[in-house]
């Protein structure tokens, strides 16, 4: 793999563990934001909870990214051990 191919395909797991990191974490937020105002709203405890779920739904879906983070990792230690080809 040529240095230019070997950057090309970090750069590609870098976007999509951004995106795959991006999307949860947006999700997190909303609901956590929700939750705040259903708090002052005084809602039942049970509107709560749906959001609650919501966002340990969506923290769940950090395996993927994680995997593309290693993948990374596991590029560049490839890399330093074999040197450019």
């Amino acid at each position: 793999m040529t240095d230019s191919e070997f950057l090309r395909r970090v750069k590609a797991e870098l976007g999509r563990a951004y995106h795959d990191i991006s999307n949860p974490l947006a999700i997190v937020q909303g609901n956590l934001e929700l939750i705040a105002e259903l708090r002052k709203a005084g809602a039942p405890p049970e509107e709560l909870l749906d959001s609650i779920d919501d966002a340990h739904a969506a923290l769940a879906g950090f395996h993927q990214p994680m995997q593309h983070l290693m993948t990374i990792r596991r590029l560049i230690d490839e890399r330093l051990e074999n040197g450019p080809e």
